[in-house]
C-alpha cells in the first residue's frame, strides 16, 4: 500500500514539473508576442473569471475523495450528486463573472466575451469528480496521462497561435478548449476502467451532507 502512494505521489510531482517548465516557457513567449496592455488584460480576465472559483469548487474536492474512500458503495451517488452540485455551481459562477465585468470598465471591446470564454471553462470542471475517483483508488497515473495528453494538445494550439498571429480572443479560447479536452480526456480514461457516467444518481440527501461538510471550505474560498 505505501509503495502505491509513492507510485502515486511521483506521477502527480512528474504531472506538475512537467506543466511548470511547459507552462513557464508559452507564457514567456506569449508575454513576447502579445505585449504588456494585451497580455495584461488577458491575464486580468483570467484573475477576474478565477473570483469566482470557489462557487463551482463548492470546497468540494477533498470532501468527494474522503466520502467515496469510506462508503464505496455510496460512490454512485457522491459523484452524480457532486456533479450536479459542480455543474450547478459553474453555472451561478459564469454568470457571476459576467455581472462582474458590468461595475469594471477594461477599454478593451472584446472583453466580456474574454470574460465569458474563460469563466465558461469552470463548467467542464464538473468533470473532475472523475480525477476525484481515480485519487480515492490511488490510481492518479490514468489522470495524469489522459490530462497531460489534453494539455499537449492546448500547447500546440498556442503555439500554432503564436506563430500564425493568433487574436487575444483565440488565446482566450485556447482555455476554455483545454478544460474541455480534460473533461473528454477523463471520461475517456474513466469508460476504458469500465466504468460509466449513466450509473451516477443524484440525491438531496447527499446534497446536504455534502454542503454541511464543505460549507468551512466555500467560506475559506
Amino acid at each position: 500500500e505505501d509503495s502505491r502512494v509513492l507510485a502515486n505521489s511521483e506521477w502527480l510531482f512528474f504531472d506538475r514539473v512537467l506543466r511548470i517548465i511547459i507552462s513557464i516557457f508559452v507564457a514567456a513567449w506569449m508575454g513576447r508576442y502579445l505585449g504588456p496592455e494585451r497580455f495584461g488584460i488577458l491575464n486580468y480576465a483570467i484573475s477576474l473569471a478565477a473570483l469566482f472559483g470557489p462557487i463551482a469548487e463548492l470546497g468540494l474536492t477533498s470532501i468527494t475523495v474522503r466520502n467515496i474512500v469510506k462508503n464505496p458503495s455510496e460512490s454512485p451517488f457522491v459523484l452524480g450528486t457532486v456533479f450536479s452540485m459542480k455543474a450547478i455551481g459553474g453555472i451561478f459562477a459564469v454568470a457571476a463573472a459576467l455581472a462582474a465585468t458590468f461595475f469594471v470598465h477594461e477599454g478593451y471591446e472584446h472583453f466580456h466575451i474574454l470574460i465569458l470564454l474563460v469563466a465558461a471553462s469552470t463548467l467542464f470542471q464538473s468533470f473532475d469528480i472523475i480525477e476525484y475517483w481515480f485519487q480515492s483508488r490511488v490510481e492518479s497515473k490514468y489522470v495524469v496521462c489522459a490530462k497531460l495528453s489534453s494539455f499537449g494538445v492546448v500547447t500546440a494550439f498556442r503555439i500554432a497561435l503564436l506563430v500564425t498571429g493568433g487574436s487575444l480572443v483565440a488565446f482566450a479560447f485556447a482555455i476554455l478548449f483545454e478544460s474541455f479536452l480534460n473533461a473528454l480526456a477523463l471520461l475517456m480514461v474513466y469508460s476504458w476502467r469500465k466504468e460509466r457516467i449513466r450509473h451516477w444518481r443524484s440525491s438531496v440527501r447527499t446534497a446536504k451532507s455534502l454542503l454541511r461538510d464543505s460549507a468551512p471550505l466555500i467560506l475559506s474560498g
